[in-house]
Order: C-alpha cells, then sequence, then structure tokens
C-alpha cells in the first residue's frame, strides 16, 4: 500500500477525488489516499473514473491501470520505473514524471514499511496541477512533450 509520506508530499489525501484501486482494512484506508475509493470488488477498471484520480495499481496488470488514466488524463499513478515494458505506451499522453529517488517502502496490512521495494519507483502525473505536485517529491523529475 502507498506510504503516508507519498500522500502527505502531493498535497494530501484532498487532493484526490477517487482511488481507483483502493486497500481497506476493516472496511477503513490504512492510508488515506482520496475523498472516495474503488476497491478490488468494485473493479477499478470497469467502474466510471471522475476528476481527479490517486492509482497504485496492481502491477500485475499495470498496462490496463496506464491505458484507462491516458483517457481519463487527470491523476496521477505510483508504479516501478520499468520503462521497458509494454505498459509504458500509454506514459506518452502524460503530463510528466517523477523518478522517485531511493527505493520506498510500500506498508503491508499493518501498516509496516520495513523493506525497499524491490525496483526503483515512479509518479506519472496526467494535468498540470499534477505534474506540479509530483515535483514536491525528491526525484528526477522529467516534463512529457506530447507534441
Amino acid at each position: 500500500m502507498t506510504p503516508k509520506w507519498i500522500i502527505d508530499s502531493l498535497g494530501g489525501y484532498e487532493v484526490f477525488d477517487l482511488d481507483v484501486c483502493g486497500h481497506l482494512v476493516d472496511g477503513k484506508p490504512l492510508v488515506s489516499t482520496a475523498k472516495q475509493y474503488y476497491t478490488e470488488k468494485d473493479d477499478g477498471l470497469k467502474s466510471p473514473w471522475f476528476f481527479n484520480i490517486w492509482c497504485n495499481p496492481p502491477y500485475n496488470d499495470l498496462k490496463s491501470w496506464l491505458k484507462k488514466m491516458s483517457e481519463h488524463k487527470n491523476g496521477i499513478v505510483l508504479c516501478f520505473a520499468r520503462t521497458d515494458t509494454k505498459a509504458w505506451e500509454y506514459v506518452k499522453t502524460a503530463t510528466g514524471i517523477n523518478f522517485i529517488k531511493g527505493r520506498i517502502k510500500f506498508l503491508n496490512e499493518k501498516g509496516e514499511g520495513n523493506q525497499p521495494a524491490n525496483a526503483a519507483s515512479c509518479l506519472i502525473a496526467w494535468g498540470e496541477s499534477n505534474y506540479k505536485r509530483i515535483k514536491n517529491i525528491s526525484g528526477l523529475c522529467v516534463r512529457i512533450d506530447n507534441e
């Protein structure tokens, strides 16, 4: 699950209207990531997206989530920075990317983040306001030229 410091650095959960891959523990988010949540049961890929989106997707189907975000065009995706994968074909529609400095520690069900991720992570932003948000996190921030 997403570490709280990432959401805090992006402006807090209030800036995101919907977490399309929400993970609840005992019916509540371990870390508040948005005003509303879709859980696995709701199927965020099939449900309608609205306004500003937060997405920390299941990494085994990153391509589907990036495709849907590239169509929605308003939100931030947290994922591994594996630029050699087919999923990254949809990143060209984004506004910018922050290749996060260091390896982040995702949280487990108990809220612990003891082990660094096994790959570098990045934040991919669609929309100017989201691009400004990802610049608040330490890393290499790159604007994408969509023209």
